[in-house]
């Protein structure tokens, strides 16, 4: 019989996994928001009576926000904290999510996916240095892999909700998810 896998303790005795769930969760939502949002550009091009390559700016512009703002989260976070970054990074993510979801027009709706990215794309660099910060070098390993664990949730749980609601209910759901 095999000992259960555990991750010791992090430096300050907190529950490790608690940790790893915490810091998981800011770029899941990310990820899961990329995934059902792809599966909703039929509903969207419907509704705003798009072309194709219109439609498709609702993915581009949040994936220019990110690429755009991605450098400059470590220079802020050390400005103003990691805590605070990512904090107010998961709470405009979610006002420009709900936004986006209520969004009247395709410009719109792109705009707010651009500010959406620029949320968003501290959410993996800071939950990633926080989780490696809380534990012993000895035990990075370990909980890299329980946070890859998670972070690959995404995927299977982002394409299957977004179907579900974009077609049972409708593609503004997928921002409310």
């Amino acid at each position: 019989m095999t000992p259960p896998i555990t991750i010791g303790r992090d430096r300050k005795g907190r529950n490790p996994a608690l940790i790893i769930v915490a810091t998981v969760l800011g770029p899941m939502i990310q990820e899961i928001d990329s995934m059902v949002v792809g599966v909703a550009l039929p509903h969207m091009r419907g509704t705003f009576s798009a072309a194709p390559d219109q439609i498709s700016w609702v993915l581009t512009s949040f994936l220019i926000g990110v690429a755009v703002a991605m450098p400059a989260t470590g220079p802020i976070a050390a400005m103003f904290g990691r805590k605070r970054i990512l904090i107010g990074a998961i709470i405009g993510f979610t006002v420009t999510s709900v936004l986006a979801g209520m969004a009247g027009s395709l410009t719109e709706i792109v705009v707010l996916r651009f500010i959406q990215g620029v949320f968003s794309a501290a959410l993996t660099p800071l939950s990633m240095s926080t989780l490696l910060d809380a534990f012993r070098r000895e035990d990075h390993g370990m909980a890299l892999g329980w946070w890859g664990v998670g972070i690959m949730m995404a995927p299977i749980v982002g394409p299957t909700m977004g179907a579900i609601i974009a077609e049972h209910f409708t593609w503004r759901g997928v921002f409310f998810f």
